[in-house]
């Protein structure tokens, strides 16, 4: 059955190979057998264009030079690195702005606001104790007026003193005089403080600091050329007060104030040895004889002025007994030139 099956695939073989031949002589086409067609493409066929693009095609003369086509991308070039970045000098401080450093005295950390003065460094200084349970930011009126004047202003918050540095106490008064000295000597070392133009300056518990700095043993600073005591005593610290002072001092008071500081400062004025002046403002309260806009704490801030730059030798001497009787100044001094 096979080969039978066989034969008959190979006669239908045949009888399809004599068609096809028959149909390609009527059509005009010679039918090859599958190897001559395999040699007649090798021999006439065109060239296969090239599957890869980098691949330099056929000449077409000899002569002519084989061109490579472009890449499919220009090379990888690195960026140029990035210039360094270069930091801009520091600006000097304008007349007048403020800005704030951080002293230490021991254990201690002080905030401390700088208010800049017009002119060049290092400038005549004061620095400035507030009084108890306020910021220093309350005394704007004063601060600014001696930057104007051309004074470097230096106003730490004391821990103890001023609510934003933690609990306030008194007990933390005996620190505050060493306060306003770490405070000078940090100023000088870094050159904003002329070391021979110092000034210490304080308002009610502040003033007792600076009363304590010019007249006892145990905090004296002979650095300052100029103590003012704002509404200060000489009983809050215990300490031994006496005429111990090497540079003028001013006390200032308001016969009105509410902590008996009309009669505590006239006492504290009466221990300093001269030079030395006492202005009591009549009517005048603990906070008002200094801050305010009444010709009263005006006149008051123009006599803290003067006496700051005659004891600093910034300005000339003006007789300060030339206030008695204005605004309600009444003006006593000792070893005071007028």
């Amino acid at each position: 059955m096979t080969r039978h099956t066989g034969r008959a695939v190979a006669a239908a073989l045949a009888t399809v190979t004599l068609v096809a031949a028959a149909c390609g002589h009527a059509s005009g086409r010679s039918v090859a057998t599958s190897t001559s067609t395999r040699r007649a493409t090798t021999t006439t066929a065109a060239p296969r264009p090239s599957t890869t693009r980098r691949r330099a095609p056929h000449p077409t003369s000899s002569t002519a030079p084989a061109t490579l086509p472009p890449t499919t991308a220009p090379p990888t070039v690195p960026a140029p690195a990035p210039a360094p970045t270069i930091p801009p000098a520091p600006q000097p401080l304008a007349a007048g702005a403020t800005t704030t450093i951080v002293v230490s005295n021991g254990s201690r950390t002080l905030p401390t606001t700088l208010t800049i003065p017009p002119g060049a460094r290092p400038w005549p200084t004061v620095v400035f104790a507030a009084g108890y349970d306020i910021e220093p930011g309350a005394y704007e009126q004063l601060t600014h007026s001696w930057a104007a004047a051309g004074y470097l202003v230096a106003a730490p918050a004391s821990p103890g003193m001023a609510p934003s540095q933690g609990p306030v106490t008194e007990a933390q008064l005996p620190n505050v005089p060493g306060d306003l000295s770490a405070v000078a000597t940090r100023l000088v070392a870094d050159g904003l403080a002329d070391p021979g133009r110092l000034a210490a300056v304080g308002h009610s518990d502040g003033a007792s600091a600076v009363g304590a700095l010019a007249l006892t043993a145990d905090h004296a600073d002979a650095r300052f050329r100029a103590f003012v005591v704002l509404a200060g005593d000489i009983t809050t610290l215990p300490d031994a007060y006496g005429p111990r002072n090497t540079a003028p001092l001013l006390a200032a008071t308001g016969d009105a104030d509410e902590y008996d500081n009309a009669v505590l400062t006239p006492q504290l004025y009466r221990t300093a040895a001269a030079p030395k002046a006492l202005v009591v403002a009549h009517g005048g309260s603990h906070l008002g004889s200094f801050l305010g806009d009444t010709p009263q704490a005006t006149a008051m801030r123009a006599a803290i002025t003067d006496f700051l730059g005659a004891s600093l030798g910034h300005t000339p001497w003006s007789p300060l007994t030339a206030l008695n009787g204005q605004a309600g100044l009444t003006v006593t001094s000792s070893g005071l030139p007028g």
